[in-house]
């Protein structure tokens, strides 16, 4: 039974390698939300996903960068722009087990 992500947010602190996506996963019957990091390795599998599942949209132009008071950066993809946002699990890769953030 394959574990999907439906992508919800995905951002990139500018001033760090931190990259977060938040989602809902579904696997069977089960269904949660989820915010997990990723490394930029996983992003390039992600974003390379994207654009295959959404080829009328050009995905590196659906970031989208937020500048706050203390000039530090962020950017978020805008996800709206895309018709098909999930993904499987196996999408970020075996080589790393996804670790997630739990508050």
């Amino acid at each position: 039974m394959e574990k999907m992500i439906t992508l919800k947010e995905v951002f990139i602190l500018g001033h760090s390698d931190e990259i977060t996506i938040k989602g809902k996963v579904f696997q069977g019957n089960l269904q949660y939300d989820t915010q997990m990091l990723i490394n930029t390795t996983q992003l390039n599998l992600l974003l390379n996903a994207l654009q295959k599942q959404n080829p009328d949209v050009l995905v590196c132009e659906c970031f989208e960068e937020h500048v706050y008071a203390n000039m530090s950066s962020a950017y978020f993809l805008k996800l709206s722009e895309m018709q098909e946002v999930q993904i499987s699990a196996t999408t970020l890769g075996e080589e790393q087990k996804l670790m997630q953030i739990r508050a």
